[in-house]
């Protein structure tokens, strides 16, 4: 499908904003590549990024060297971390009527983890516009945007509407994890020219301060999990 098919049925359906969540590693990369890279073009260019555990499945399925996004915020929507990452990255829905002829946009109906090896594309995606038309449902966390371009970036170019940054308060009030990466995303964004200043996340009540703190996600919530 293309571009403009995509966001005529999201537009529809009063979708405003698309979301990309990361890590703050993983961001600062793509802050650098100056729009949405995939992990394959990242990897390619030598910036860094942290690894994900769908990295080898991604390159199984050929997706690697494709853009996602989804049409909600999901830390929003769970009231809890998102485990992709503390760096949420909002852009304008009429990115997508603005992307190139030749770049392909398809919807997921499932998760690629739960792919597995002998499902069809049919089941894998929603393959035309009637189809997408009469099944998406905004908000399920299986249907993501899959944007495929010749050059494997989406570009932030005016799109970009705001970079929302979690607090997960690990040493309580505003912590320097927090300002450390606020810093880091701000420095980023103002050497590539790009005039979005980073906001904290505003949560309650949320859940994403207790996941924070746990064992398993106190040290890594920098570098995150995607």
């Amino acid at each position: 499908m293309t571009g403009k098919e995509i966001y005529d049925i999201l537009s529809a359906r009063n979708v405003k904003s698309l979301y990309h969540a990361n890590s703050v590693k993983t961001s600062l990369s793509l802050i650098g590549l100056g729009g949405l890279a995939s992990r394959e073009l990242v990897e390619n260019s030598g910036n860094a990024q942290t690894n994900q555990i769908t990295d080898a499945i991604d390159r199984e399925y050929g997706i690697w060297g494709d853009v996602f996004m989804d049409t909600v915020d999901i830390h929003n929507r769970i009231s809890d971390r998102n485990k992709y990452g503390p760096v949420l990255f909002v852009l304008d829905v009429k990115l997508l009527a603005a992307l190139p002829a030749s770049a392909r946009v398809l919807v997921t109906r499932l998760n690629p983890s739960k792919w597995g090896t002998t499902r069809s594309d049919e089941e894998r995606y929603f393959l035309n516009a009637s189809e997408l038309s009469n099944g998406i449902d905004i908000g399920n966390f299986d249907q993501m945007l899959v944007i495929r371009t010749a050059d494997k970036i989406v570009p932030f170019g005016s799109s970009l509407q705001a970079i929302v940054l979690d607090e997960p308060k690990l040493s309580g009030g505003c912590s320097q994890e927090y300002r450390d990466a606020e810093t880091a995303l701000n420095d980023a964004a103002s050497r590539k020219g790009i005039n979005v200043v980073v906001s904290q996340r505003k949560c309650a009540p949320c859940g994403c301060v207790s996941s924070y703190s746990a064992p398993a996600t106190r040290i890594p919530w920098f570098f995150g999990s995607r």
